[in-house]
């Protein structure tokens, strides 16, 4: 007789095959656009007009944007499999990296570019099998970590003595209490 843990194995097994699944099939259709040529960065000409929809140059935006570079890799150990995927820029900067594991959870990294001032310089989103979320946003020598709903748990400045917490103001709310009549 099969167990209750044995259906969530199975079950978790099924999902990670999924999302191993639809991982490819991104891949795959990215790899096939590619392949032809495509090129989401480029524009058409508008519809109604003499060739619209066809391929420009733009115009005056200085010619194609260049594809990003994928890499993809599937390692495989005795403790897990994984497949990791990265995307580079044309300046050959990591823009993005992705690993989902065999147990279901997956990392998604984003990196800012080169030059670029955003907010973050890099964010990692961690989704455990257990659909647990967690954010990593670094900015210089600041680490935020977020729950899954946006919270922010933790702040740490890497200093030369080593991590150092920051204080966390939280909004704290007293409940309304009816004064007795």
């Amino acid at each position: 007789m099969r167990s209750i843990e044995d259906d969530h194995l199975e079950l978790a097994q099924i999902a990670s095959a999924l999302a191993a699944l639809k991982f490819e099939v991104q891949l795959l259709r990215y790899g096939l656009a590619r392949k032809a040529g495509f090129n989401f960065a480029q524009p058409r000409v508008p519809v109604g007009n003499t060739g619209g929809g066809r391929w420009t140059d733009g115009g005056g935006s200085g010619g194609l944007v260049s594809v990003p570079r994928t890499v993809t890799r599937v390692s495989h150990s005795d403790a897990q499999e994984s497949a990791t995927r990265s995307i580079y820029r044309a300046d050959g900067s990591l823009a993005e990296q992705g690993v989902a594991n065999a147990d279901g959870s997956r990392i998604v990294s984003l990196y800012a570019a080169p030059g670029d001032s955003p907010e973050w310089d890099s964010i990692h989103r961690v989704e455990l099998a257990d659909g647990a979320v967690a954010t990593f946003r670094n900015r210089g020598n600041t680490q935020e970590i977020y729950d899954g709903e946006g919270r922010l748990l933790s702040q740490t400045v890497w200093a030369e003595a080593g991590p150092q917490p920051q204080a966390i103001i939280q909004p704290a709310f007293l409940p309304l209490v009816a004064a007795p009549a």
